[in-house]
């Protein structure tokens, strides 16, 4: 049966006039109160201001219930809280001891009956849903961001854009999904004094305004889908601090911040949704989510951290009602901690701070363990143990690992109770090759590196791997040899150098061109990496083969003959060593760069080599096709890691104009998921997994559609390499 077209519709049959009342809080649709929000035909779901003179019904509206409509819960909630930049906060929200929201977040998901009973009622299905089950969440980390947004009022759309730049520049940890690919990360927004939220017409602290609200981003640029909540200052002198329950400040800030919490963690895609239907997974279509049917209904638990806190009843379908919670805290107070990291990303050698807090109980002794060092690398922590509330240092040195990046953990153990934090670790092209320094130009300079001639400078865009890469040349015309040049030494087991270079030549080799060579200086020779060519071309590999323990020297060139007309100018990027068997063709993946065809891989569905677009070189897969297609399209291969590959590295570029519920991008490795189901519009963009060497993977490359004749679905896929 045909799906009806997917218009972003108001899920009631109001007006847009009454829309926008509503959104406004003003007039209000005969039968409703103020305290009852709609899904409006926004990215996110809002928590209404409660008038202070109306009385608090303690009870649930007649006739609410919760409908399951198929989309994703949040089952393993992992909240980063996130002060939006400097100000006079609450200290219960700048700080992360005890008690704070920090606190609050780890024993609400961790120390109460809403994961073991409350929850469980609303675990989804596998057939027609999801399939997932709620279990413990944490609270993960706090950071404070610089946000590039000033003024005193901000936007929703500002917001998301805020977020997604601060996890893409390494600020916050990107996004993080469940071992079905399910995602689990709740950035938690507070926002200091003076600032105005403001989402379509509605604004934040106002009468007929929101407390708060929480949204969806969906995955795309590179990160997964991730959750985010927004909490304007509640404190005296705030509009919220007298229309977002009836507690103290602080109280106020957990029953909130609970509200929004259990909307998230049972209607989690809320964002994505449109009219009834899926992505929304748990919600009445007459009073919302489970938090609005009981909107500034409070109650309190005694935390096992000795600390009483404030949150709001969440409504239950199996009790008819609006239920509270209790403590669950294994018969006593059990000794708990927190663990962080900070800073919590690295590019190549340095260090981070692994600090450690009392959650619950008393101060025991936490032993500290390191896993996810990528192969040549290393990584310590000192002191290996701490007593709880005491911090070590974690230190990496990138040695000879090859580039990419990495998530490094830190495991934190005190008797049976481990809880994680995690840094990311990035190799930038060639800073990790052994020898070569700032091959992936990542310093935003030309470090490390001897240039002479007309112009040697860094680009920020256009780049191969990363932000930089260098630009020999000009736009404008120059005069013969713009070049840089390293000398290294191959490190053991080196077998092999990539350079990958984009050059813009107007003219003709005999006047312009691109120039690579190799010199080895211990024996004497010099080899050709890139011919002199005069080409405008799409970003294109090249290697030449190494000897460990042998000097070289690489030296790039661009020249131009300074004619006005046609000024030439390369791109140079990642510049790496390879080590281990294969070089640079991938090791134990046959054809990766899909310039032999389909040769290696097994098909199904509809697919094609494509010729134009590709990331590398002249040919890649394309899975699906710009007509639509039924179902799912892949390129599959079977392969054997050989010695000295740790990692598994593909490029894809997906066109999806549809949503996740009905097309998709997802690509598997043994089954485990690299790239959870997605549906975007995307630049070509990495992915990598960790392989071990000798161990046999199959590599699974896929892409889902529908057949709806409006948007088909197709994705690109080439160079699937082993590094």
């Amino acid at each position: 049966m045909k799906r009806a077209p997917k218009a972003r519709i108001p899920l009631l049959a109001l007006s847009t006039a009454a829309l926008l009342a509503l959104a406004c809080g003003s007039a209000l649709p005969p039968g409703a109160s103020n305290d009852q929000a709609l899904v409006q035909p926004t990215r996110v779901h809002k928590m209404p201001m409660h008038d202070s003179s109306t009385p608090i019904p303690y009870s649930a509206p007649a006739g609410a219930h919760l409908t399951y409509y198929g989309g994703r819960v949040n089952a393993n909630t992992q909240v980063v809280q996130v002060l939006w930049g400097t100000g006079s906060y609450d200290t219960h929200i700048s700080s992360t001891g005890t008690p704070s929201v920090a606190s609050f977040y780890q024993q609400f998901l961790s120390k109460t009956t809403l994961i073991s009973g409350y929850m469980q009622q609303y675990n989804t299905p596998a057939s027609g849903g999801t399939g997932q089950t709620f279990t413990s969440g944490a609270f993960s980390n706090q950071f404070t961001i610089t946000p590039s947004t000033g003024g005193s009022t901000v936007g929703d759309s500002a917001i998301q854009n805020e977020i997604t730049a601060q996890i893409a520049a390494g600020h916050l940890p990107a996004p993080a999904t469940d071992a079905q690919g399910n995602a689990v990360t709740y950035y938690a927004l507070f926002f200091p004094p003076g600032i105005t939220i403001t989402q379509g017409t509605s604004s934040s602290c106002v009468a007929g305004g929101f407390c708060a609200y929480h949204g969806t981003v969906a995955s795309g640029g590179g990160h997964n889908e991730y959750y985010y909540g927004v909490h304007p200052d509640m404190q005296a002198g705030s509009g919220c601090a007298t229309g977002c329950g009836n507690s103290t400040t602080f109280g106020n800030y957990c029953s909130v911040a609970s509200h929004e919490l259990a909307e998230m963690m049972t209607d989690a895609e809320v964002g994505l949704a449109g009219p009834i239907g899926p992505p929304l997974a748990w919600y009445d279509s007459t009073n919302g989510e489970n938090g609005d049917i009981c909107n500034a209904q409070q109650g309190t638990f005694a935390g096992c951290d000795g600390q009483s806190y404030t949150y709001q009843l969440e409504f239950s379908n199996a009790q008819n009602n609006c239920v509270s919670i209790s403590p669950s805290c294994g018969g006593g107070t059990t000794n708990d901690f927190s663990i962080a990291a900070s800073p919590n990303s690295l590019t190549g050698s340095g260090s981070s701070t692994i600090s450690t807090a009392v959650t619950a109980g008393t101060a025991g002794t936490v032993s500290l363990s390191v896993s996810g060092v990528p192969s040549g690398a290393s990584a310590s922590v000192s002191p290996t143990s701490v007593t709880a509330g005491g911090s070590s240092t974690l230190t990496v040195n990138a040695g000879s690992a090859v580039a990419g990046p990495y998530t490094i953990t830190v495991t934190g153990t005190e008797g049976t109770t481990t809880h994680t934090a995690t840094v990311t670790l990035t190799i930038s092209g060639g800073g990790g090759g052994g020898s070569i320094t700032n091959g992936g130009f990542e310093t935003g300079s030309l470090s490390g590196w001897t240039s002479t001639g007309a112009s040697e400078s860094v680009a920020n865009s256009g780049c191969h791997g990363g932000t930089y890469c260098a630009r020999l040349g000009s736009t404008a015309p120059t005069n013969g040899d713009s070049s840089i040049a390293q000398t290294f030494t191959a490190p053991t087991g080196a077998t092999g150098l990539s350079v990958w270079y984009k050059e813009t030549c107007p003219d003709t080799v005999t006047y312009d061109w691109a120039l690579a060579t190799l010199k080895d200086n211990t024996a004497g020779t010099t080899a050709t990496v890139i011919a002199k060519a005069c080409i405008t071309n799409a970003w294109t590999n090249a290697t030449s083969p190494l000897t460990a323990g042998h000097s070289y020297t690489v030296t790039l060139t661009s020249h131009d003959d300074n004619y006005t007309g046609d000024p030439t100018y390369t791109l140079f990027d990642d510049v790496t060593i390879s080590t281990g068997g294969g070089g640079g063709g991938g090791g134990g993946i046959t054809n990766g760069g899909f310039e032999s065809g389909a040769t290696g891989w097994t098909t199904a569905g509809t697919n094609s080599i494509a010729t134009s677009g590709c990331h590398g070189g002249t040919h890649c897969a394309q899975a699906g096709s710009t007509s639509p297609t039924n179902g799912d399209s892949s390129f599959s291969q079977t392969f054997t890691v050989p010695a000295g590959k740790s990692q598994v590295s593909v490029w894809y570029k997906s066109t999806c104009p549809d949503s996740v519920t009905y097309d998709w991008v997802t690509i598997t490795l043994n089954g485990t998921v690299m790239v959870p189901k997605t549906c975007t519009t995307n630049a070509w963009t990495n992915i990598t997994a960790a392989v071990t060497a000798g161990s046999s993977y199959t590599l699974t490359l896929t892409s889902h559609d529908d057949n709806y004749a409006g948007d088909p679905t197709y994705t690109l896929f080439d160079d699937a390499t082993l590094n």
